[in-house]
């Protein structure tokens, strides 16, 4: 559990949170206005999270993907607002950070649960 808290809810928030909203974010806002380069922002994020989803065939990994995709437009569209109103990647960092968090302990409940 804290190797799985460490890697999800310090490491990956803080590097996805630098090259998604630090960089990509803030370049196409830039480029594009503050509301196109949130949903770019958003799109990538979610992009990037399900590339490496498989399943026993072509169209299950494609449903998962969907889905994968689909549940992570509102997260990364939360924390790309967040990102953009506080002015600070420290802000998502924190949200990214407890997100994630909060869903490992869940997952090890249900484990431990037998769920």
């Amino acid at each position: 559990l804290l190797v799985n808290l460490l890697a999800g809810a310090v490491v990956a928030p803080l590097g996805e949170e630098l090259m998604f909203r630090a960089f990509a974010t803030t370049a196409w806002t830039a480029s594009l206005g503050a509301r196109r380069g949130l949903i770019r922002g958003a799109l990538f994020f979610a992009v990037v999270h399900v590339l490496t989803i498989s399943g026993s065939d072509a169209s299950d990994a494609l449903a998962m993907a969907v889905v994968g995709f689909a549940s992570r437009i509102p997260v990364a569209i939360a924390l790309g607002l967040v990102f953009q109103r506080r002015r600070s990647v420290w802000a998502s960092v924190g949200l990214h950070a407890a997100f994630n968090g909060i869903l490992i302990v869940l997952g090890e409940a249900a484990l431990r649960s037998g769920a």
